[in-house]
């Protein structure tokens, strides 16, 4: 068994996990990001050592100032992303201060409500003990509890009656002469029919026994209808009775004072899910950083691909090809060696961007969850899963439900309704302690669950019937 506010704390603890992986590869990716980046500027400088071992200076002074501005204008284009990048880190570092001391907050206000809650169970306690002490209330007690007995012995008589008219009606119902003569009415005021039609239906009806078998059916039908009619009014009247002892009851708690426990505890449950949604707004605010920071380390911002751009387009110039080509038609040794090291780039290059390509899968998909459970954090505060009084049996069974929600092999829909079944609120007793379950004639219990055979109260401190002091 664990508290909401621990399961909640789980899920928490799944999303700063996410985090720290995401923060991770992204790492990753920077480095590899970097090493491609070192590599074009050495290709760079390669390019710029053939054009110096070309004979033709002015060509060459074209080349190496055309490979020099490009240059200078992707270093200029990568200068704006890391001033980029450092915005987008201060402003994550400063939603992270805002988070903790919200969540502080919330910690803080969650303790208040279980200390308002205590109050209100002290005070509770105390009205109990005066209670027990009022004739009138122990008197409609002990009225609304006989009624209530009546009401469910009655509730089980109608329930057996309407299950043996269900098991019984098939045998006559299957005759179809009975049902014949029985959709005609016949035996009573309503029947008509010619003369000869009545002498025939008077020679089938001797044949079958009808009027025995229309009386035996008609008490079938009469009885499950009268013990239901008897049935409903007593529940009506135990009702009644129920609903007086809960007026006496809250009256009760209202002359102790009760009442302004009960509100001060809603205001402060309206001022966490004020700041719940203040959580939930500001985490979305972080996850949308998160997504951006994350283009920085894959190479998707706007300088990274404006600089990668522009360095693949002066790649590609007719100059440049020439100039590759031409030094490899060269005798020169040096040209050689050069081609060589840009073949031994250009395979180095791949393999970064292969594993590139691979992080930047594993970092999607780790957004993927992050936002995932972001949404199950949300959706777990509004469900008021992480009140105070909620609790869940299997953490271990919450945990792997997270784990396979996350992984795809669980759906949402599966996943909320096990939770829902988990799902539990700590009971408090209210009005007047039941002293065991009552039991009824032949062992029956309470008409309705929570009534005289144990009872419970309501979040907001409502009264249900609760059995002898």
């Amino acid at each position: 068994m664990i508290t909401g506010r621990q399961a909640l704390s789980s899920i928490e603890n799944s999303i700063a996990g996410e985090r720290t992986e995401i923060d991770q590869m992204e790492a990753q990716l920077r480095d590899l990001l970097g090493e491609e980046e070192v590599l074009r500027k050495q290709v760079l400088d390669d390019f710029r050592r053939l054009a110096q071992l070309r004979l033709d200076e002015l060509r060459e002074g074209r080349v190496l100032e055309e490979i020099d501005r490009v240059e200078r204008q992707a270093l200029s284009l990568l200068a704006q992303r890391d001033q980029a990048k450092v915005k987008i880190d201060r402003d994550l570092e400063d939603i992270e201060r805002e988070l903790a001391s919200v969540k502080l907050e919330r910690d803080e206000k969650s303790d208040a409500i279980e200390a308002l809650e205590a109050d209100i169970e002290r005070a509770e306690d105390a009205t109990h003990a005066r209670l027990a002490q009022n004739t009138d209330f122990t008197n409609q007690t002990e009225a609304a509890r006989k009624l209530d007995i009546q009401a469910a012995n009655a509730e089980e008589k109608a329930s057996q009656s309407e299950a043996e008219l269900s098991a019984k009606r098939a045998a006559y119902e299957k005759n179809a002469l009975f049902m014949y003569l029985w959709k005609r009415k016949y035996r009573t005021s309503e029947y008509t029919a010619f003369p000869l039609i009545r002498w025939l239906d008077g020679r089938v009806a001797r044949l079958i026994g009808y009027d025995d078998a229309r009386a035996n059916y008609s008490r079938l039908r009469e009885i499950p209808k009268r013990l239901r009619e008897h049935a409903d009014r007593l529940a009506v009247e135990a009702d009644a009775e129920e609903q007086k002892l809960s007026d006496f009851w809250q009256k009760a708690r209202q002359e102790d004072g009760i009442d302004k426990l009960d509100a001060q505890k809603e205001a402060a449950e309206g001022e966490l899910a004020a700041i719940d949604a203040a959580i939930d707004l500001t985490t979305e605010r972080q996850n949308a950083l998160l997504e951006e920071r994350a283009k920085f380390a894959t190479g998707e911002d706007q300088n990274s691909q404006a600089a990668i751009n522009l360095l693949a387009e002066e790649f590609q110039r007719t100059d440049l090809t020439k100039l590759f080509r031409d030094a490899q038609e060269t005798l020169r040794t040096e040209d050689d060696r050069i081609i060589s090291t840009l073949l031994a780039r250009q395979r180095e290059r791949l393999q970064i961007e292969a594993s590139r390509t691979q992080l930047k899968e594993a970092l999607d998909r780790r957004m993927r969850r992050l936002n995932k459970l972001g949404s199950v954090a949300s959706d777990f505060k509004k469900r008021r899963y992480a009140q105070s009084d909620s609790r869940f049996r299997d953490g271990v069974l919450i945990s792997m439900m997270l784990r396979d929600l996350l992984e795809g092999s669980l759906a949402k829909d599966t996943f909320w309704g096990e939770l829902n079944r988990q799902h539990s609120r700590a009971r408090r007793s209210a009005g007047p302690r039941p002293r065991g379950p009552v039991v009824y004639g032949g062992g029956r219990s309470s008409r309705r669950s929570g009534g005289f055979g144990g009872g419970t109260r309501s979040s907001r401190g409502g009264f249900s019937t609760g059995g002898g002091f």
